[in-house]
């Protein structure tokens, strides 16, 4: 089979309800695409080896989605979704925050996303003190898709570490935030939070 008749593969086992299963044919789909080597099929192994934690999740097979966490866990830069199942395997509860200044607002997520990968972290942005206005918002799903998400557009916050804090508060897994602040600088805010007592809810 090809690479995305695998996926496919797997994808109709994961609309079975066969989770086990469906972690399993992932697992070898990435632990495949990693011997391959290079950064492009890293990148690629990473998304394929989050769905495989996910799934195990999904099936209580918490050893196995442990075991797979810590093997793994050298790639959890690679991609924010493989990193918030490895937290989710290992810890649950976790929170990563990410700040960055940018110079627009793009239309399209995955070219966000590209940008979060070639410019510079900015920490000090969570120790500003002026108000931050969210302009744009994403949450990640299992198909690796960013979804616009509406219900906090324009709403402000004393400070962007107010902001955090409350969108930590009340969501969880991988989030990007677009934000103006009161200077009229834009940042760009990704966070990662984990929450695996309910397992459906790492992969939503």
């Amino acid at each position: 089979m090809s690479y995305q008749e695998q996926l496919d593969k797997a994808q109709e086992l994961v609309e079975k309800g066969e989770h086990s299963k469906a972690a399993k044919m992932y697992e070898d789909i990435g632990t495949k695409q990693l011997r391959e080597g290079g950064d492009e099929q890293q990148a690629k192994a990473a998304k394929v080896l989050g769905k495989s934690i996910a799934h195990y999740l999904l099936a209580e097979n918490e050893f196995e989605a442990k075991t797979l966490a810590f093997q793994v866990l050298y790639l959890k830069e690679k991609d924010p979704f493989l990193a918030l199942q490895i937290e989710s395997a290992i810890s649950p509860n976790k929170t990563l925050a990410r700040a960055f200044y940018c110079s627009e607002f793009l239309d399209n997520i995955t070219e966000k996303q590209q940008l979060l990968n070639s410019i510079p972290e900015s920490k000090e942005i969570f120790s500003l003190e002026q108000t931050v206005t969210i302009k744009k918002m994403w949450k990640k799903n299992i198909h690796d898709e960013y979804i616009a998400q509406y219900d906090l557009l324009e709403q402000s916050y004393e400070t962007v570490k107010e902001m955090v804090n409350y969108i930590f508060s009340i969501k969880t897994g991988v989030i990007v935030l677009g934000g103006q602040l009161k200077n009229g600088k834009k940042v760009l805010i990704q966070l990662v939070k984990t929450y695996n007592t309910n397992p459906v809810e790492v992969i939503e």
